[in-house]
């Protein structure tokens, strides 16, 4: 013996304060009626109220029955979940019916089916992008308008600013026509702009970068003081290149230059890029450059590093004094500054207390045959006192 239940399981759409009510049989195929019929709801959310509903106790032999289920959503804290409605009897097994409830809001609430827009254009041509609005609320959105940031005339929606009304769980598609015109400047333009429905609205944020489709070669020569002050002008061999979207900060190229100190980075789109070029004993080279259709020439000037400093700090045998020594490593008879400082022993010893102060002369020395140091880029230091 055991009672059959149709449909097996049942969906309950119901918008917030208010109720919606749908019908389940239930039929008893054997030949002994069934008693004490009754029902529980096992998992009820606590923002739903559920009334069960059928008429007399019994199922007689053969027969069928109605059972009405009503739900009423109080509030949208809980807007889904699954329970089960159990019906009871004195000699058949129970019977467990699915139950889910979707809960709406009572004011309208469109969503968006991307949280942002992002995507290329090539300047002088047209390209849509669409997107997905749903009314995720029991009741008419309303009349939708878009409304488009100053200075994108360019972003227009096909279909027009303003959409009909959407009803409850009514979707549409939304298609928006990108026109950059020519000369357009080859870079990111970000923002966003806004869906306005009854009062209330979504901001909808975009990122669509202008592109080209022209290419271009970008020759990349690195050079240091020797390239400009010896007859033989020699360049950087073996420097390593990597080259950035300017846009995305994504890597684009690595490399190393020849023996002749160029790298050429090839069929490179229209477009801004940030170059670095590094080199043994040489300071690093970075620039933001525009790569334009045919060859773009760009020289790398590395200054080399002539000179080198190392500090060392000697404990003394007295507690919490030190000695530190300043020993410069340099190149001598070079085209180019080479300025080192004598004198680098600073004895602070006597430096005992917060206030006193003390005179250190300091002499700088260029070993290059360049010119390199005048009183306006002298160095002032200040060191100061740190108790413990």
């Amino acid at each position: 013996m055991k009672i059959d239940v149709s449909p097996t399981r049942g969906t309950f759409h119901v918008v917030e304060r208010s109720e919606i009510t749908g019908t389940f049989t239930i039929s008893n195929a054997a030949d002994v009626a069934v008693t004490g019929l009754r029902y529980e709801i096992v998992g009820k959310p606590d923002n739903v109220e559920v009334q069960v509903e059928w008429v007399g106790d019994s199922l007689g032999v053969f027969s069928k029955k109605a059972v009405n289920v009503t739900v009423k959503a109080n509030d949208m804290s809980i807007p889904a979940a699954n329970m089960t409605l159990r019906i009871l009897s004195d000699q058949a097994p129970a019977v467990e019916i699915p139950l889910t409830v979707n809960v709406y809001s009572a004011v309208p609430t469109l969503t968006a089916s991307v949280k942002s827009l992002n995507t290329a254009m090539v300047p002088g041509s047209q390209k849509k992008v669409e997107f997905t609005l749903t009314n995720d609320s029991g009741t008419d959105s309303g009349p939708i308008e878009f409304v488009f940031p100053n200075g994108t005339s360019w972003m227009t929606s096909m279909a027009g600013n303003t959409l009909p009304s959407l009803s409850p769980g009514e979707s549409t598609t939304v298609t928006l026509l990108l026109s950059p015109t020519k000369g357009m400047q080859l870079t990111k333009y970000e923002g966003s702009f806004v869906v306005k429905y009854s009062g209330t609205g979504i901001s909808m944020p975009f990122a669509f970068r202008a592109v080209s489709e022209a290419k271009g070669d970008l020759v990349i020569h690195a050079v240091d003081e020797y390239f400009y002050f010896t007859e033989e002008k020699p360049s950087l061999a073996g420097a390593s290149v990597q080259l950035y979207d300017a846009v995305t900060k994504q890597l684009v190229s690595t490399g190393t230059t020849d023996a002749g100190g160029k790298l050429r980075i090839a069929q490179l789109p229209e477009g801004y890029y940030d170059v670095k070029v590094q080199c043994d004993k040489h300071d690093t080279y970075m620039a933001t450059i525009y790569v334009e259709t045919g060859d773009n020439d760009l020289e790398a000037f590395l200054p080399r590093q002539t000179v080198r400093y190392e500090w060392t700090v000697t404990p003394t045998t007295i507690e919490d004094k030190y000695e530190i020594n300043l020993e410069a490593i340099f190149e001598m008879n070079v085209p180019a500054p080479v300025v080192t400082l004598d004198n680098a022993n600073i004895d602070l010893s006597d430096l005992l207390y917060v206030g006193q102060k003390k005179q250190v002369n300091l002499t700088y020395t260029n070993h290059g045959l360049i010119s390199g140091i005048t009183s306006s880029n002298a160095v002032l230091i200040y060191w100061p006192f740190l108790p413990i």
